[in-house]
Order: C-alpha cells, then sequence, then structure tokens
C-alpha cells in the first residue's frame, strides 16, 4: 500500500465517521464521492501492482505461477499430502 492510499485510506474512515456521526447531505456526499474515487484508485494500483510484477517476471515461469498462488490465496499442492 503507497502513503498517498494510507493518507486516503485515513482521510475516508474520517469521512466516514462524519457521515455516521451527522449524517446530513453534504457529509453523506462528501463521503460517497470520495469513496467512489478511493476505491477506484485502489482498483487501478491493484491492475498496475499485478501488471509490473507479471511483466519483470515475464521469463520466469515458476515465479509467475508463484504470483498467481499468492493472488488466488492457493497454496502449494505438493504440502497437501
Amino acid at each position: 500500500m503507497t502513503t498517498g492510499l494510507l493518507t486516503s485510506s485515513i482521510n475516508k474512515a474520517k469521512l466516514l465517521k462524519k457521515k455516521l456521526s451527522k449524517p446530513t447531505e453534504p457529509n453523506i456526499t462528501k463521503y460517497k464521492n470520495f469513496n467512489k474515487l478511493y476505491n477506484t484508485t485502489k482498483q487501478q494500483l491493484k491492475i498496475w501492482y499485478y501488471d509490473e510484477v507479471f511483466n519483470s517476471n515475464k521469463h520466469n515461469i515458476t515465479q509467475i505461477w508463484i504470483e498467481l498462488r499468492k493472488l488466488i490465496g492457493k497454496q502449494n499442492d505438493k504440502n497437501l499430502s
């Protein structure tokens, strides 16, 4: 997680707290707009990260499979027997 995304996460939490404590229309709108921007940015960073990982390992199939297993949350099959 980048420092900018971490800062945005803290800001999002503050806006949520403000939205829940004082649910006025401007507070709700600010939170919804910021949340949409935050989620879009987070998704773009995730795509960028995996693009970098796979492009840097495009000639190393073993490392690509390691990254794919981490991505889907699967453990190594050899350890299951």
